[in-house]
């Protein structure tokens, strides 16, 4: 969902350089605002994933050191 959302913003932006209107430029701005944000949230994501593999590696290794010890 979010790369076609991505790939769409993208396509506008180069419809609108494309074109080179004056007028257009705000649209442009906006849309590479719009673009920064969702490789932003992307980026977030990718963490917060990398997070979760962290803690549940984490787990793991608790859980195999208790079950050696008891």
């Amino acid at each position: 969902m979010i790369q076609l959302s991505m790939r769409e913003l993208l396509k506008q932006r180069n419809s609108l350089l494309q074109y080179g209107q004056r007028k257009n430029r705000k649209k442009i701005i906006d849309i590479s605002r719009n673009l920064f944000a969702v490789n932003v949230y992307m980026i977030e994501i990718m963490i917060s994933t990398m997070q979760m593999t962290i803690v549940t590696i984490t787990m793991e290794l608790i859980v195999k050191s208790c079950m050696e010890k008891g």
